[in-house]
């Protein structure tokens, strides 16, 4: 079996923003980007379950916006704006958020999380018609999402989790 080598973006001092970070696969990479002494945060469409990732930090909070600002200066992608937006969201900066969804959403990325995020947002931000087509589109994709995004889907758009 060949030896799995870290991705050189998994250092001390780097920044991770974890979307879908509250269980499965997320929460597993959040605290192995949190092990290799990486500043991690988890945004995810539902409450935690789990109160230690309140003590671990790894919850949406203002921190998680000023560390999704500083890599979106780094790495002006879909996915950082997207992350940036849903931190936004959970933090309850709904404008903000909803302008860089939309510049996360032009360019044109068919994502079943992005389209989850963006449901959601549209939906806190009273966007109905905008809701129901991105929960559409994020339907469509429905098998790449996360347990935790299906729930959003299987009950209905909910406002992003407060900090």
């Amino acid at each position: 079996m060949p030896l799995a080598l870290p991705h050189p973006a998994i250092a001390p001092g780097n920044v991770a923003v974890v979307t879908g970070g509250a269980d499965g696969i997320g929460l597993a990479a959040a605290r192995r980007y949190r092990a290799a002494g990486m500043k991690v945060c988890i945004a995810d469409c539902r409450p935690p379950e789990d109160a230690a990732l309140e003590a671990d930090g790894l919850l949406a909070s203002p921190k998680a916006v000023d560390l999704a600002r500083r890599e979106l200066e780094k790495r002006a992608d879909v996915f950082t704006l997207d992350a940036l937006a849903w931190a936004l969201a959970s933090s309850g900066e709904l404008r903000e958020a909803s302008t860089l969804m939309a510049r996360a959403l032009a360019e044109g990325t068919e994502d079943g999380r992005l389209f989850v995020h963006a449901a959601v947002i549209a939906a806190a931000d009273g966007r109905r018609a905008d809701a129901a087509r991105w929960t559409e589109k994020a339907r469509r994709l429905s098998f790449t999402l996360l347990p935790s995004e299906l729930g959003v889907l299987r009950r209905g758009l909910v406002t992003p989790p407060p900090v």
